[in-house]
């Protein structure tokens, strides 16, 4: 108990402990009051010192250009600073100056360089979200920030930004300012500054910008990339729309002055640097990924150097095929063409076409169109039903049916109105049937439909309708891509990849893309191989047969819309999977134009020049991973050089591309690969037996005809607006198929890939001769 005197009070020596310790806690308090406000003034001061005594001799750092590179080194485009034009506030219009203010700072007038309460508001959604989701940074803040800071996102730098701030509110009038501000800002596409951001999106100066236009520019700062209305027309618009509201809250337009300008028609000028890229198309998807990750302000100063994995020389043939596969049907009324190809096992995009003049259009139908699949949607019917325990050769009802009520016409219906009665599902695909895709569908349940189609890559808003298993849901090219991609490489997922790597000018690196250390299976193996089969039949004997005379151990599936609004092919083989597109700018029927017709063609031009250039390129990868293993070139059989204890020896063979075995005269495509020797093969290819063409042709060999893997259609002509011109040629080598077995088989081994092998391949073994083990090595 405490010592206490007769009245209840504590003794005298409790009392003066307790103003002893109170004294001292008061001159502790002090102490660390006086280092604070000494820590805070001097920081305040030496930063303080910073800002220029005149703002209008403020001038644009010097910066490097950034280099973006093709694989093969090609120099696709360099993005740099645009000029910058300052402009006085008097030329400014006030429209514009009003614009800025009210979506950035609405208090601008009012506070002394921070607005507390904004401080406020951006602290508890932040805390709310448990991230850095607002900011409350002032006209004068940003200004402080463009001029002297980062926009990296610290405690320290936000005090230093705000310390910066209250010293310029200090020193110069609002106008100034804002003045400063303006011809500063960062506006998007190499656009800083006011006047250069007229020119840029408008072809104007400043002080002839409409309300409409000022409201736009004045919306672009907060996410140049996002509200680019080159890149993001929508997006840019509903922005402008919300800086007109803003507006009209603060009282400085009128609701109908409002209207008029949401009204207004966007009329853009041209983009006069990008018209001077390689690849145009590809090197603006490369932007935009970049300008996401790092800001269009570091992406077009900090000269950065970007290694991407176009091919330039597959990218010109694919401007080539797209270019005169457009022209040869303008009287078929086709205006656009797209293209893109990919790696399956990287996903690295080798060639992209986004449409035929990037002058006229910068729109990219590839990665931002989203037109109707068609009959290519049908793969993921397929795909959901093999999944479910049908196979290839399953059989459905090809007939007429009314799934939309007896008091309305038969639907579905074949292309041609002619049904078939039992078909079985590779029949059904290799025919393009609309009745079988339905019932399938319909079988299988759409919700399993559209699970397999998101786990292949698609992110459209699907509906559950039937009519998706006809592609009446528009989807983005490159997804679709993407999809056929997972059936090419044996079911893993494989997303797009376009950068593989970022560095600084003197090389440091920034970025490198690594793989997956263990890719993620979204279809079963069977399920893969089932597909593959089926869309082998498409083009041996179906709606696309004339695409395996041109292009060796081909696969794909043809699409067409109604009224042939939209056609598509989407092919591979073991090193591309290719998507081809046309159709037009706005929704007008082309004249007999299919997937199977217009492009077909396009992809077989395209893959007879892009097969070669890849394998070329996978070879070359092979022989430096193999020479950086083992620290030798691998020119002859045997090399006979000593190795480590442990190390086992190893030959370099000749090796058929279809069927892994020895190569013989008559393979078609053969390469060059080093195993151990104790893995090597050593019986010659039994697939290529006869006489053939030389190594590395792209015309497919002579077969001796086997029995018919589909049954004939009853008449000649096609079942869907891919199948007009009609196929019954039998699938060549049927009957022999089932005495070989297809694996996915490490390029760097020999052996059964495993899921951290980096390249992969697929090839057809003899079942007998077929490896057994798992690839171990590390790659």
């Amino acid at each position: 108990m405490r010592p206490k005197n007769t009245n209840g009070r504590p003794s005298r020596r409790v009392r003066r402990a307790l103003q002893t310790a109170l004294r001292i806690f008061s001159v502790v308090c002090l102490i660390v009051l006086g280092a604070t406000i000494g820590l805070f003034g001097g920081l305040y001061y030496s930063v303080s010192t910073l800002v220029p005594q005149n703002l209008g001799a403020l001038e644009t750092k010097v910066s490097d250009a950034t280099r973006i590179y093709s694989s093969d080194g090609e120099l696709l485009a360099r993005l740099y600073v645009q000029n910058r034009d300052v402009v006085s506030l008097e030329r400014i219009p006030l429209r514009l100056q009003q614009a800025t203010i009210a979506i950035e700072d609405k208090r601008f007038r009012a506070h002394y360089g921070f607005d507390p309460a904004a401080i406020v508001r951006a602290t508890l959604a932040n805390l709310r979200n448990r991230g850095y989701q607002q900011g409350a940074s002032t006209i004068t803040q940003q200004l402080a920030r463009n001029i002297y800071l980062t926009r990296k996102k610290t405690l320290a730098r936000k005090f230093q930004e705000l310390t910066l701030a209250i010293a310029l509110e200090r020193r110069y009038t609002k106008d100034q300012i804002l003045e400063a501000y303006l011809n500063q800002v960062y506006y998007g596409s190499g656009a800083y500054g006011v006047e250069a951001a007229a020119q840029t999106y408008f072809g104007k100066h400043v002080e002839d910008l409409s309300l409409s236009e000022c409201a736009l520019i004045a919306g672009l700062t907060q996410r140049p990339s996002g509200y680019s209305p080159f890149n993001n027309p929508r997006a840019a618009i509903a922005r402008r729309n919300l800086v007109l509201s803003r507006m009209v809250e603060d009282g400085c337009i009128t609701g109908a002055e409002a209207a008029e300008a949401r009204s207004e028609e966007l009329k853009l000028a041209r983009r006069p640097t990008e018209l001077r890229w390689k690849a145009p198309y590809f090197v603006s998807y490369v932007i935009q990924q970049l300008s996401d990750e790092y800001g269009e302000s570091t992406l077009y100063q900090a000269g950065l150097r970007v290694y991407t994995t176009l091919d330039w020389r597959m990218q010109k043939a694919a401007e080539d095929a797209v270019r005169k596969g457009v022209e040869a049907n303008r009287r078929k009324r086709v205006g656009q063409g797209a293209l893109v190809s990919m790696d399956p096992r990287t996903g690295f995009v080798r060639a992209m076409v986004g449409g035929t003049d990037f002058r006229k259009r910068q729109f990219n139908v590839i990665t931002q169109g989203n037109p109707q699949p068609g009959s290519t949607f049908k793969v993921f019917v397929y795909t959901a039903a093999l999944e479910n325990g049908w196979k290839p050769s399953d059989t459905v009802r090809d007939e007429k049916v009314w799934l939309r009520g007896r008091d309305k016409p038969p639907w579905p219906q074949n292309y041609d109105r002619r049904y078939h009665g039992r078909v079985t599902l590779k029949t059904a695909v290799a025919r393009s049937l609309n009745v079988p895709a339905v019932l399938v569908a319909r079988s299988v349940g759409l919700d399993e439909v559209i699970r397999y189609a998101r786990a292949m890559g698609i992110t459209a808003n699907i509906p559950e309708n039937l009519s998706i298993a006809l592609g009446s849901t528009g989807v983005r090219p490159i997804e679709m891509n993407s999809a056929y991609c997972v059936i090419a490489n044996g079911g893993f997922e494989t997303l797009p990849v376009a950068v593989t790597r970022v560095t600084t000018a003197d090389g440091g690196v920034i970025y490198s893309h690594t793989p997956p250390v263990e890719p993620r299976r979204v279809i079963r193996q069977t399920t893969a191989e089932g597909m593959d089969e089926m869309l082998r039949a498409v083009v041996t004997s179906g709606t696309a047969r004339s695409v395996a005379r041109r292009v060796a151990d081909a696969r794909g599936k043809t699409g067409t819309t109604d009224e042939d609004r939209h056609a598509w092919f989407i092919g591979y083989t073991p090193e591309l999977v290719t998507t081809v597109w046309v159709g037009n700018d706005v929704p007008i029927p082309m004249d007999n134009v299919w997937g199977s017709n217009v492009c077909a063609p396009i992809w077989c031009n395209f893959m007879r020049v892009a097969i070669p250039l890849q394998r070329e390129f996978l070879r070359k990868k092979e022989a430096e991973r193999a020479a950086a293993r083992e620290g030798f070139t691998g020119a002859g059989e045997d090399t006979g050089e000593e190795r480590p204890a442990g190390r086992s020896r190893r030959v370099t063979l000749t090796v058929c591309d279809d069927s892994g075995l020895l190569a013989g005269p008559a393979c078609p495509s053969t390469h060059r690969q080093t195993f151990r020797a104790e893995d090597a093969p050593a019986v010659q290819c039994d697939i290529h037996t006869g006489e053939g063409p030389p190594p590395d042709s792209i015309a497919p060999p002579e077969e001796a005809p086997g029995p018919p893997a589909v049954p004939p259609p009853a008449q000649p002509g096609a079942a869907s607006p891919d199948a007009r011109p009609a196929a019954s040629n039998p699938e060549p080598g049927a009957a022999a198929s089932t005495h070989y077995v297809s694996l996915l088989i490490c390029a760097d081994s020999g052996q059964i890939a495993s899921t951290a092998c980096p390249h992969v391949v697929r090839r057809r073994f003899r079942a007998d001769l077929a490896p057994t083990r798992v690839c171990t090595m590390r790659h």
